[in-house]
């Protein structure tokens, strides 16, 4: 091999895929760190049964863990995830971020009562749905 090319059956460099399973049974100290997206796609969501469950999960960025509660919502309870609020610390560094259902709570009432909207409101969306 000439000029440090890598043949096609080198296992230098062949990602390693580790399987993730999730059992609705998980002791309290253990935990499940997602890495990437194809991790997403081994959990088995459907043993995933309580909010305690989903506290075990950690995650390599915040939009894979925005990901990965999208997908939970749709296989599980078919809805989507909706980005709350986030905290920062003093560098601006996102330390802590909240989902909740993307209908969880109700539009701000000042909405319904402008006399001069120039445009049709848009479509309710949120009904005060507590799904997460």
């Amino acid at each position: 091999m000439m000029n440090g090319a890598m043949d096609e059956g080198d296992a230098s460099h062949v990602e390693e895929v580790v399987p993730i399973i999730v059992d609705a049974t998980i002791e309290a100290d253990n935990v499940t760190y997602i890495r990437g997206k194809g991790d997403i796609g081994v959990v088995n969501f459907t043993k995933v049964c309580d909010a305690d469950d989903m506290k075990k999960f950690r995650f390599a960025d915040n939009e894979l863990a925005y990901a990965f509660y999208n997908t939970y919502g749709l296989v599980v309870g078919l809805f989507s995830v909706r980005k709350r609020k986030m905290r920062r610390n003093e560098s601006g560094i996102v330390v802590r971020l909240y989902f909740s259902c993307s209908c969880e709570g109700y539009r701000n009432p000042d909405f319904f009562e402008r006399m001069n909207q120039r445009r049709q409101p848009k479509v309710i969306t949120r009904f005060g749905c507590g799904g997460m």
